[in-house]
């Protein structure tokens, strides 16, 4: 791939590990992998098939692996659920058995398509192991029907009112859709994805707002009483009269933004200087990026045909935790944090 980064060098020369040419998706694929590792990756397939964006990805995640974790949790005395009832109660020797269960059945309520193959991937696994081949008791089914029931939506909104169509003028303050290709002005546009997936409550704060960087600085320096801008024909419309220092008089009306001129009195006076170097710094980022920082960005992309960003966590996970001697119990812990810290993410980031 041509990244210098001795973590990827060294795992890329493990069998079971490799990196998709065309879209940089990573991919971990032990010989005898665990339940916890099985159904991550079967999710992580079936996020990338059904294209379903990063945010239900991120929080796909989150919600299989804390499901794992409950049922850990019902296992064990001293551990308290997340979403299970807290009397939830599971015999430590039916933990795998119910793990494979409650996958299969909570992936294929997200995704019924894809039935045939998350059932194939359930049958199959009685084989591999010798708890998973123990027949499921009465308390086995129960406590798996019952965490399924648990479970938060994937997405609250899927069956809710369709959001607002995308605004078809320019306003440089708010999200703008882009043309699909960006270059072809008669592709499609954009449409918004996951809208209100930053008012989701996060599992590790209260304020997801606190792990957000500030916001960009405004355009203008003046409220919408006295200016307004049109992108479509880079032109800023003054409402009122502008002294401008030196006494000259700005008349309201229409200016030209790419007009040197007009620059030289607008910025600092009406538009805002400090985003100006911000836009610029932008500009000079992308022009100056190296080979290997463009590579790290279209790994980091990860678009059609992966998991997405949350896919590449889960997978770097997997594979942290197939070099490592981790028990069934620390690999639900491990992949139940990274879970849940990528959810988190994927709110917070919207």
């Amino acid at each position: 791939m041509g990244l210098s980064n001795p973590f990827l060098t060294s795992a890329l020369a493990v069998d079971s590990v490799s990196i998709d040419p065309a879209n940089f998706r990573l991919l971990v694929k032990p010989p005898a992998p665990s339940p916890v590792l099985q159904w991550n990756q079967l999710l992580a397939d079936l996020i990338a098939a059904n294209k379903i964006g990063p945010t239900r990805a991120s929080r796909a995640f989150a919600l299989l692996n804390s499901g794992f974790y409950d049922l850990w949790a019902s296992s064990d005395a001293a551990a308290e659920p997340v979403y299970a009832p807290a009397d939830a109660t599971l015999a430590p020797a039916e933990l795998e058995a119910a793990l494979q269960q409650f996958a299969a059945g909570l992936l294929a309520a997200w995704f019924p398509a894809n039935a045939s193959l998350i059932n194939q991937q359930w049958q199959g696994q009685a084989p591999q192991s010798t708890t998973a081949s123990i027949p499921a008791s009465p308390a086995l089914t129960g406590a798996v029907q019952r965490q399924l029931q648990a479970m938060p939506a994937l997405d609250p909104w899927k069956t809710g009112s369709p959001p607002a169509a995308p605004v078809s003028t320019r306003a440089i303050a708010v999200w703008q859709p882009e043309h699909v290709p960006i270059d072809n002005p008669n592709a499609p546009l954009q449409s918004y994805l996951t809208p209100a997936w930053g008012t989701l409550p996060a599992f590790a704060t209260s304020d997801v707002s606190a792990w957000r960087p500030p916001g960009p600085e405004p355009f203008l320096l003046v409220s919408s009483d006295w200016a307004t801008v049109d992108l479509a024909s880079a032109t800023l419309v003054l409402l009122r009269d502008w002294a401008i220092p030196g006494g000259q008089l700005r008349p309201a009306g229409r200016y030209d933004i790419r007009d040197p001129l007009n620059q030289q009195w607008m910025v600092g006076e009406v538009i805002n200087p400090a985003f100006v170097q911000q836009a610029q710094q932008v500009v000079d980022l992308q022009r100056d990026l190296s080979d290997e920082q463009k590579l790290i960005a279209e790994f980091w992309e990860s678009g059609p045909g992966t998991a997405f960003p949350p896919g590449q966590w889960m997978a770097i996970t997997a594979l942290l935790a197939e070099r490592q001697p981790l028990s069934l119990s620390e690999q639900i812990k491990l992949f139940f944090s990274v879970g849940q810290g990528v959810g988190d993410a994927g709110i917070a980031a919207w």
